[in-house]
């Protein structure tokens, strides 16, 4: 709690408490002054560091010239200035406070830091001045940022100094912006605010002609920073330190290390430590409204923005668990609070975020508890807890932390003196020494202060957009804390609306869409059945010599579809078929569409078990096999099905007239079964998915569309029959009258030989595996292919397609509960492509809808940059999973998203983020539940 917060609490007490209290703390006071004065040292004796010195020393050390510890100030100065005075009061600010002359010369000799003394003209030789006055006014801002920023970032030299610099920069002649930086080792935050204050007392002396400054309420110090240094030595002795570095070993036991944040560019690295600011304002209201807050709930300021500071991250992060360090001023006895010096300790505060369906006054709470734990044992430095830490935990001897959350306490510095006008600006960044950093202040206009970040992490695109979620969010606890966290709302109205609608608009053009989600939708059986009237001697499919004619595959289908309608198939029970990639395959499917069926892949590799288990749980009544199958699955099946041979004119089943005709129903209720694919069962029992004519009639049309194609071109048809990617692969290649190729068993294995079939068969549209596109940009391609346009899709494509490659890389997404696909990317090639970014996986397709969801009781839409489930809807999504109605009921939610009336989405369990263009990436977080 702060000196401030302390003094407006008791002014609220009743008058005899009050007087009670005081009377209380005098006595507190006066005890411990006694028992724990800070002496000064004996005239002569060698100047000790501080834990916190010693550890920057160590640290300078070890990365000499690094500026992650200068303190850059800058105020801008109005009114009469006069250069000489302003350079005499800084120098009698220096003589003042021997911390400013201290340096620690080079000692290769000890691992130990030594200390001297510098004469004050060595310790401050000199206040640099740049006139601007006569750089032309459009450029003088641009310089004066530039000077200001080249000023932060200037090293120090520890061993020889000076360990403070100022500048003056004129812009005219009552018109100055005056620039202090010091190094850490001899300040901190508090410091800074003496520094300008003493400084603007002398100079107001000098105003006024007195020789010192004793006038303006400058007295000597009682003791100076090597005289708390020593005093600190003898109380961080081991027996003193016991219980308080064993609270904090149980503290962080099993804590995480550091703060998952959605970094724009790579991971952390030392070595990427240069630092940029984004400065936050938060209105008067607001911060009104927060202090009340933390008065009605006996907490301080600092607790209820810290609190709404770690939901953020929460929200960001999804993760519970948070470890962030807070800066303490250090200074608990009264003789340190006019003294400049390295007070400030860091603490790293652990705290539980409420889970879905707690308040904020239950977060508030938690964090009120950590925080008052953490202050009561504050007496451990960082460096020391982080060196005790570094054996307990893990090897690395790093904070146990990589964000820091601050509000600021320091003395306020004197803004008006002699008629010279003082307002802080904001200074340079220098290095950035945490990942993220918080830093406010509050004033009279409401909270302010500044993030600091690292480029090489984050765009400062992203850092806005947290400043702007973090600034909701105070608004929300600020307006109505009474709300459960889940209720607190982050994102803006135009930003919810992009997420919801605008990146969702996708209904322009769909079949059906305008009329309603039951007008009938055109039967791609009937269409291909088009093709085989209109251009009967056009090669349909092709397998090694052999081929398939349009005219041909009708007639085949047509006979094998009369058999199954003799069968009497269900309405809507699928029709297993059990074949290998093969024209005969593409007959049967044909057929089953025909006869009004709905076809179930299943592949001959499977095991009997699984086999049987597909069989079973489906109903299956009928099955079209291979010759090589039909023995072992009469074994497997129990009660038997009806057997069909493919190819056979015969059949193990009812016996029907072969039939020539080429019919097939031209439209079909959108809602009617089309196929079924059963999942892998990676994740428990595989589930067979119902997907409907609907969907497919949408996929077809957009995929057609998007890739221009027309009967002229070649596709593949590598994927494995029971794999969703085979519908891909044939019915938008049929229904356009293409040709659908088949290559060997041995292309598929190897890549070289898949390039070269690709290359010999003149193929122009290309769907594969994405480690089998990985494999084939590898590879050395040979010119002038046919090839225009390469899809992928199933696993997290890494690669890109380079320089020398003439087609457009197509990065597909879908899992197997919409038909085949829900979002498409054109991938960039290598050279194009923006620094660190992964393939994305793109926008959803025409007629579909997908949101990115973040954690909490209900569904809650994550921001942009900001991982959360992805869950799609829209006219490509599956009815639901076949005889499991509980199940289907659990991943398939009524649409509270979207718009559609009925409407449902699947949870598709995969971790993504938007891209600010609305794009979609896959996230490589392995914490988010499936």
């Amino acid at each position: 709690m702060s000196q401030r917060d302390q003094l407006a609490r008791i002014r609220r007490l009743p008058p005899a408490m009050r007087a009670r209290l005081l009377e209380k703390l005098r006595n507190q006071a006066a005890g411990q002054a006694k028992s724990e004065a800070i002496g000064r040292r004996p005239a002569g004796a060698a100047i000790e560091l501080s834990a916190a010195q010693r550890q920057l020393w160590f640290l300078d050390r070890l990365a000499p010239g690094s500026t992650a510890y200068n303190m850059p100030m800058a105020v801008e100065a109005r009114g009469e200035l006069a250069i000489g005075a302003l350079e005499r009061s800084i120098r009698r600010v220096v003589e003042r406070h021997q911390v400013l002359r201290t340096v620690f010369p080079d000692n290769r000799r000890r691992e130990e830091p030594v200390a001297r003394l510098l004469s004050v003209a060595k310790a401050f030789p000199r206040l640099g001045l740049v006139d601007l006055t006569r750089v032309p006014a459009a450029r003088r801002a641009t310089l004066e940022r530039r000077l200001i920023d080249r000023e932060a970032a200037r090293p120090f030299d520890l061993s020889r100094g000076p360990l403070l610099r100022s500048m003056a920069l004129r812009r005219g002649v009552e018109d100055h912006v005056l620039l202090f930086t010091l190094h850490h080792i001899a300040g901190d935050g508090w410091s800074s605010g003496l520094l300008i204050d003493e400084v603007a007392r002398c100079f107001a002396a000098e105003a006024l002609g007195e020789a010192a400054p004793s006038t303006l309420a400058l007295p000597e110090l009682p003791i100076q920073y090597a005289d708390y240094a020593a005093w600190q030595s003898e109380q961080l002795s081991e027996e003193r330190l016991a219980a308080a570095l064993t609270y904090w070993r149980d503290h962080l036991e099993g804590a995480p290390r550091r703060v998952d944040l959605p970094f724009d560019h790579g991971e952390p690295s030392d070595q990427e430590v240069d630092g940029a600011q984004l400065p936050i304002a938060v209105r008067r209201s607001v911060s009104a409204g927060l202090e009340a807050l933390a008065q009605a709930h006996d907490a301080t300021l600092f607790m209820v923005t810290l609190a709404t500071f770690l939901l953020l991250l929460e929200r960001y992060t999804g993760q519970g668990d948070l470890v962030v360090g807070t800066p303490v001023a250090g200074r608990g006895r009264p003789e340190l609070d006019s003294l400049i010096g390295f007070f400030v300790n860091t603490l790293p505060l652990r705290f539980e975020v409420p889970r879905a369906g707690s308040t904020f006054a239950r977060l508030l709470a938690s964090v009120k508890k950590s925080t008052l734990a953490g202050l009561d044992h504050q007496g451990v430095p960082l460096e020391r807890l982080v060196s005790d830490l570094a054996s307990a935990r893990a090897p690395s001897p790093s904070p146990p932390f990589n964000v820091l959350f601050a509000l600021q306490n320091h003395p306020q510095r004197l803004l008006e003196l002699s008629g010279l006008r003082l307002t802080p600006m904001r200074a340079g960044s220098g290095e950035a020494k945490f990942d993220l950093t918080l830093s406010l202040d509050g004033h009279e206009a409401g909270l302010g202060g500044f993030w600091e970040y690292r480029p090489a992490l984050f765009e400062a695109a992203t850092i806005d957009r947290l400043s702007g979620h973090f600034r909701s969010l105070l608004a929300a606890v600020a307006t109505d804390p009474g709300r459960r966290i889940d209720d607190l709302a982050m994102l803006s109205a135009a930003e919810a609306s992009q997420l919801r609608l605008e990146w969702n608009d996708t209904a322009v053009g769909v079949a059906g869409a305008a009329e309603g989600p039951l007008t009938p939708v055109i039967n791609v059986a009937a269409t291909i059945l088009d093709w085989a009237r209109e251009s009967p001697h056009a090669i349909a499919v092709q397998a090694g010599d052999g081929h398939l004619s349009y005219g041909e595959l009708g007639r085949r289908s047509a006979r094998l579809a009369a058999r199954l309608e003799a069968l009497r198939i269900a309405p809507e029970l699928p029709v297993a078929v059990v074949m290998e990639r093969s024209p005969e395959l593409i007959v049967t499917l044909l057929a089953v569409l025909c006869a009004r069926g709905v076809y179930l892949p299943i592949d001959p590799a499977y095991p009997d078990e699984r086999i049987a288990f597909m069989l079973s749980d489906a109903g299956v009544r009928v099955v079209v096999a291979d010759r090589s199958q039909v023995e072992r699955l009469r074994a497997l099946a129990a009660p038997a099905p009806a057997i069909l041979e493919a190819g056979a004119r015969g059949a193990q089943g009812p016996m029907a007239p072969e039939g020539d005709g080429l019919r097939a129903a031209t439209r079909v209720h959108p809602q009617r079964l089309a196929y079924v694919i059963y999942t892998s069962g990676s994740t428990g029992r595989p589930k067979g998915v119902q997907l409907t004519h609907g969907g497919l009639d949408n996929l077809l049309g957009w995929y057609r569309s998007l890739n221009g194609l027309t009967r002229t071109d070649r596709t593949t048809f590598f994927a494995a029959p029971a794999f969703d990617a085979s519908v891909l692969e044939v019915w938008p290649t049929l229904s356009a009258g293409a040709r659908l190729c088949l290559p060997s068993r041995e292309a598929r294995a190897d890549p070289s030989r898949l390039l070269r079939w690709l290359a010999a068969w003149r193929i122009t549209l290309a769907f594969l595996p994405t480690p089998v596109v990985e494999a084939l940009l590898e590879e050395d391609w040979p010119r002038g292919m046919a090839l225009r346009l390469l899809g992928t899709g199933g696993d997290r494509l890494v690669q890109r397609a380079g320089a020398g490659h003439d087609f457009g890389l197509v990065n597909y997404y879908g899992p197997t509960e919409v038909t085949v696909l829900a979002t498409s990317a054109t991938i960039a090639p290598r050279g194009q492509a923006r620094r660190s970014r992964p393939p994305s996986i793109g926008r959803p397709l025409r007629g579909a809808q997908v949101y990115v969801v973040g954690r909490g009781a209900a569904p809650r839409l994550a921001p942009v940059g900001v991982a959360g489930e992805l869950w799609v809807g829209g006219l490509g999504l599956a009815r639901g999973y076949l005889g499991r109605p509980a199940l289907t009921a659990e991943n398939f939610l009524p649409d509270s998203l979207g718009e559609m009336p009925g409407g449902r989405l699947y949870r598709t369990g995969d971790l993504v983020r938007r891209r600010p263009d609305g794009s979609l990436e896959l996230s490589q977080d392995p914490r988010f539940p499936h």
